[in-house]
Formats: structure tokens, C-alpha cells, sequence
């Protein structure tokens, strides 16, 4: 046991002696550079870089950093000062490191990290846009001689532009194209590591909670005190790979040398509590030696806390015990048998047997170190009860405080539950809101350029009839003119003057009459400008339905304005049988079932019926249907040709 506590002492003090040590890996000034960019501007948003650059920056913050550069959303401008702001802080660091997430991609053997306001329209915008990993690592390799360099990228994602970049410096290769992911790192200067959250050429998850797996792992040991930066992105591959169900493996390229070289410096476990658990074991022990000099190298190794009060007291217990113990003489000395009873009780805790001792040789000077023995063991029994009570109360108080924790956390995990699904209920009003905004302006707009169209409209109508009133005025006027002129004429004649005389029956008149009178409904023949009965037959018609005597006329000029004149159909639209006038066409008659009994007419009718409707023709003008189809006229009504 003095040797565990010795070896004990011995371990924390060459502990704090490397600590503290000149050769260590430790830095005096130690600077880092996060960066995340989400809000891109020409591809769909990332939901994490942002969100892990906050819990990465923090993290840097907690272990003592003398410089945390944080930035979000960054644009090619704002990427380029940030980075030199960077520089100019890291230029005497002994630790450099920077964590970047965000979208980044290979373009033709070469890494690039997007800005936010990238567009990539061409892979040869790349080099304007976007911020080469080259350029990158200059910053870190800058200044001074470094202890660390460190990048870490979470940007092995999907290329985005995959979809819209045209193919122009690299579109004949094929092995050096336009891939998501990022291709392998090569960093040539020394104590140089870049770390990629996936291998070169593959693609890592965003995943499901509130950091990336990648970040996740990061936040959980990279900052682990004293522990080597190449055994904490261990750590982080198998964290990560166990997060993703081994579909994703984070990778390290470059290489340090032997020495230990840990972001955070070990000497930091130094002012951490020690474990109780461990403490009381020792103290068992101790208790279980019993002697002076185990007590004083407990109370040595442990300075202060309840175990190493308990031990003061049995020290304090045995230095009593031992001023109270008679001195003997020479002579009286122990019998042989009396020292091997008890060298075989020396070292034990058995109470009862030390107790047979000092009942068989009550008189032995070795009773009274029996004695002594036997009130340590009691009030070892007596304190390990304590001790037991005591690590009850605390293992108590400890579940106690563990589920008040947990009903805290809960509560607050509830809290901002509740607060997420308020955020998200307000988002869908203020979307429902912009919506409706939306459709009420675009049926605003719908509105106005209906009326705009109904105004254009009333406008044209409005012209229409402007135009068409002026067309029948000056129609109007011209025939009145006409008039007059033929008034002149005929008031300069003399009674005894035969008129001169005018052209009569010329097939263009005539050609000019069939016309007109096919566009009143009158003719139904071909406009042929021949002189023919069905031509005399429909000037009939038109005379007998102006109530004039319906004699054989000449077609003259002033026949053809007079049948011009007339803007609708005059004569009547007659069908044949078996079809009826509707409108300005002929339909199929819809005729009456038969009657039961049919009167046979009398046959010495049929003369007298005849001569009957003879006279009717005379006096009342009427036409005969002569046709069997109807036929369009220049007014597009359909009319039957005629006899009488």
C-alpha cells in the first residue's frame, strides 16, 4: 500500500513537472480562425455550418484560446478580409487552427471552398468566386515557425452547381472534371494537418441533430486535455463512423513528429477534482495498514478533504496510543511462543482472535500492543461505518441532484420545444400572411388590367361606331348630292326637250341588279349579267314588294342605286317543302300527327281551285316555290329561287 500511495505521488508530481517542462508541445499563444457558411445565395441552404461554427467557436473559447475568430455567411469579399484579419493575429501563434463549413468542391485537380454569394455559372469562375484551399493554407503557413498547424473542413458535401455549371477549361477531362467532395490534401510544410470529414472524393452528412456527425465528434475530443491531436481525430473517425453506420470515415492528411502535441495542455487535470470514489478507496487501505507512517503519506498525497480529516485523527489516535505505552525492561521481554502467536496475528483485522490473545496471555507485554490493535480495528469499524453513511448520503444527494438535473434539463428541453414549434407556427402565419398578400396583389393587378382591357374595348366600340356613323353620313350626303344634281338636271330641261337618252340592259348593269337583288333576297341565280326570265321574275318580286305595278322595267343606273339603297333583306326568305322559315334560314318542318280521319277533298275542285289561286296571284302578290335549296345571297341570308 505505500508503495500504490508513493508511486501515486510520485506519477502527479512528474506530471506537473512535464507540465511544466520547456520540451513539451504545449503553446504560449494559440489562435483560431471558424468559419460557416449556410445562407447561400444561388443554391439551397445548409441547415448546420452555422450552427457548428457557434459550438466550435465556443469550444475553442472554453479551453483558453487566446484568439477565437468567428464569422458567418461569409461572401468572397468578406472571406478574403476575414482571412486576412487571421493572419494578422496568427502571425506569432504557436497553435494556428481553422475550421471552415460550409460548401466546397474539386474543380480540376484543385480544392475550393464556396462563398456564400458564388455563382459558378463556368468552372473557370472558380478561381474568381470561390476561395482556393491553397490560399488557405498560406494563411496558416505565414509568420513564425508553428507549432500546430491545424484546418479542419466540414465541406465534404454534394456539389451543388453540379447541375447548372457549364464545362469549358475542364470539359475534355475526364479524370479532372467537377466533383462533390474534396480531393486529397497534400500540405507541404511541416507540423501541417488538414482534416477532412470525409476521404478525398467522398461525401459526409449533414445528419439529423443539431450539429453535423463530424462536428459532433469534434466538440466531443479534440480539446481533451493532454490528449495528442492525432489520437483525438482517432477518436473523432470512430465517433464519426459509429454515428453514420460506417458510411462515413473522416480522414487526416499530413504528418507531425514525437512529440506530444495535444490542443489543450494536460497540466490542466492537475486542478480537477479527484475521484471520491478513488480517495476512499485508498483510505481503506490506509486504515487497514494501520500505522503512522501509512497515515501520513495518505494525509501527504491528498492535503485536504473529509477521508484525509479521518486520517489526521488516527494519526492523532496512534501518537496517543504510543505515549501511553509503559516502557519495559530487558527482562521483561515476551516469551518465544508469546512472539510467534502473535507474528501470526500481526497483520490481521480479526478482532476476536487479538481479542484470544490478550485473554491467554494477559500479562505479556505484547498485550498491550494487542490492545492498541484491537482499538484501531474498533475505531476503523467505527469510521468505515461513517464512511459508509456518509458515501450513502452523498450517492443520495447525488441521484437527488442527478434527477433534479434531469427534470431541468427536461423542462428546458420542453421549454425550447415549445418556444421551436411557437417559432414554427408564427413562420407558417407569417408565410400564410405573405401568401395572401400575394394572391390580393395578383388579383389587384388581375383587376386593373381587366379594366384596362374593358376600357380598350368601350374605346374601340366607341371608334366602331365613330367610323360607322361617318361611313353612313357620307354615304348619306352623297346620295342627297346625287339627288340634287338629278334635280338641276331635270329643272334645266325644257317640257319640250326630249331627255337624252341613257344606257339600258348592258350586262354590266344588269350583272350589277342580279347582285343587288340577291343581296335583298330577291334572286337566287347566278350574277351572269344576262337578261333572263328568272333576272325579270325577281324584279317582279322586288316591284310587287315596294307596291308598284310589277311591269317589265329596264335596268338603268338609276335601277341598280335604287336597289343599293336598301341596307336589308325586302323580299321575303321562302323554303320548300317540307321546311319552315326560321330567322334568316330554313328549317325542317315539324309536322302534326296524322288525324284519325283524313277529308278526301272533291275532285271537281281542282279547276275552280286552280283559277282561284290565279286571282289570288293577281290581287295579292304572292311567290310560288319554284326551288329545292336554299341559296346564300351578298347578305349572307339564304333564299329559294322563285317563279310566278
Amino acid at each position: 500500500m505505500i508503495k500504490h500511495l508513493l508511486a501515486s505521488t510520485v506519477a502527479i508530481a512528474a506530471a506537473a513537472f512535464l507540465a511544466l517542462s520547456p520540451n513539451t508541445a504545449y503553446a504560449n499563444k494559440r489562435v483560431a480562425l471558424v468559419i460557416g457558411n449556410s445562407a447561400y445565395q444561388n443554391v439551397a441552404k445548409l441547415p448546420n455550418p452555422s450552427k457548428d461554427a457557434n459550438a466550435v467557436g465556443q469550444m475553442f473559447k472554453k479551453a483558453g484560446f487566446d484568439t477565437v475568430i468567428t464569422a458567418h455567411d461569409q461572401g468572397n469579399l468578406e472571406f478574403k478580409r476575414t482571412m486576412r484579419k487571421f493572419e494578422d493575429a496568427a502571425h506569432d501563434a504557436d497553435i494556428v487552427v481553422v475550421f471552415y463549413a460550409g460548401h466546397g468542391i474539386e474543380i480540376g485537380g484543385t480544392n475550393f471552398l464556396i462563398p456564400t454569394d458564388a455563382k459558378l455559372a463556368t468552372d473557370r469562375d472558380a478561381k474568381d468566386e470561390a476561395i482556393s484551399m491553397d490560399r488557405l493554407i498560406e494563411s496558416v503557413e505565414q509568420g513564425t515557425p508553428k507549432k500546430l498547424r491545424l484546418i479542419i473542413l466540414d465541406a465534404c458535401r454534394d456539389n451543388p452547381f453540379s447541375k447548372t455549371m457549364k464545362r469549358q477549361r475542364y470539359a475534355a477531362l475526364r479524370s479532372s472534371g467537377v466533383t462533390g467532395g474534396l480531393g486529397a490534401a497534400d500540405p507541404t510544410a511541416s507540423h501541417t494537418l488538414i482534416a477532412y470529414a470525409s476521404k478525398a472524393g467522398s461525401t459526409a452528412e449533414d445528419g439529423e441533430g443539431e450539429n453535423s456527425p463530424f462536428t459532433t465528434a469534434l466538440l466531443k475530443s479534440l480539446t481533451v486535455p493532454g490528449l495528442d491531436i492525432r489520437l483525438a481525430f482517432g477518436r473523432v473517425r470512430d465517433e464519426v463512423m459509429k454515428l453514420t453506420n460506417q458510411k462515413q470515415e473522416p480522414f487526416v492528411y499530413g504528418s507531425l513528429g514525437g512529440d506530444n502535441i495535444s490542443l489543450v495542455p494536460a497540466v490542466v487535470d492537475l486542478v480537477k477534482e479527484i475521484d471520491p470514489a478513488k480517495i476512499k478507496a485508498d483510505y481503506d487501505l490506509v486504515a487497514q495498514v494501520g500505522t503512522k507512517r501509512a497515515f501520513e503519506i495518505f494525509i501527504g498525497n491528498y492535503k485536504t478533504g473529509f477521508y484525509v480529516d479521518l486520517a489526521r485523527e488516527q494519526l492523532s489516535e496512534l501518537t496517543k496510543l504510543a505515549a501511553l505505552e509503559p516502557t519495559t525492561s530487558p527482562s521483561a521481554r515476551p516469551s518465544t511462543e508469546e512472539q510467534r502467536t502473535w507474528s501470526r496475528l500481526e497483520s490481521t483485522n480479526d478482532a476476536a482472535a487479538i481479542q484470544k490473545f490478550i485473554d491467554r496471555y494477559p500479562n505479556s507485554p505484547l498485550a498491550i500492543t494487542a490492545k492498541n490493535r484491537l482499538v484501531v480495528l474498533e475505531r476503523g469499524a467505527k469510521e468505515r461505518e461513517i464512511v459508509a453513511q456518509r458515501a450513502d448520503e452523498e450517492r443520495r444527494a447525488k441521484a437527488a441532484s442527478d434527477a433534479e438535473r434531469q427534470r431541468v434539463e427536461r423542462e428546458a428541453e420542453a421549454k425550447r420545444a415549445e418556444d421551436e414549434r411557437r417559432l414554427k407556427i408564427a413562420k407558417s402565419e407569417r408565410e400564410r400572411e405573405d401568401l395572401q398578400a400575394k394572391l390580393k396583389r395578383e388579383d389587384e393587378e388581375r383587376r386593373t388590367k381587366l379594366a384596362e382591357v374593358e376600357q380598350r374595348h368601350t374605346e374601340l366600340q366607341a371608334q366602331i361606331k365613330r367610323l360607322e356613323d361617318d361611313r353612313r353620313a357620307k354615304q348619306a350626303e352623297a346620295e342627297r348630292q346625287k339627288a340634287q344634281e338629278r334635280q338641276q338636271v331635270a329643272s334645266l330641261q325644257r317640257p319640250d326637250d326630249k331627255p337624252p337618252a341613257r344606257a339600258a340592259n348592258t350586262p354590266a348593269q344588269i350583272k350589277s341588279a342580279q347582285a343587288e337583288l340577291s343581296r335583298i333576297g330577291c334572286f337566287s341565280g347566278a350574277a351572269d349579267g344576262a337578261y333572263n326570265d328568272a333576272t325579270k321574275i325577281a324584279v317582279r318580286r322586288y316591284l310587287l314588294q315596294q307596291r308598284r305595278p310589277a311591269a317589265d322595267i329596264e335596268i338603268t343606273d338609276d335601277v341598280v342605286n335604287e336597289l343599293g339603297a336598301h341596307k336589308s333583306r325586302i323580299c321575303p326568305l321562302v323554303c320548300q317543302a317540307g321546311y319552315v322559315v326560321s330567322g334568316e334560314t330554313c328549317v325542317v318542318e315539324q309536322k302534326a300527327p296524322p288525324a284519325t280521319a283524313k277529308r278526301e277533298e272533291p275532285k271537281n275542285n281542282k279547276k275552280p281551285e286552280k283559277k282561284q289561286e290565279a286571282k289570288q296571284e293577281r290581287t295579292q302578290p304572292q311567290a310560288k316555290q319554284t326551288a329545292a335549296a336554299p341559296s346564300s345571297g351578298r347578305s349572307g341570308s339564304a333564299v329559294m329561287g322563285v317563279g310566278f
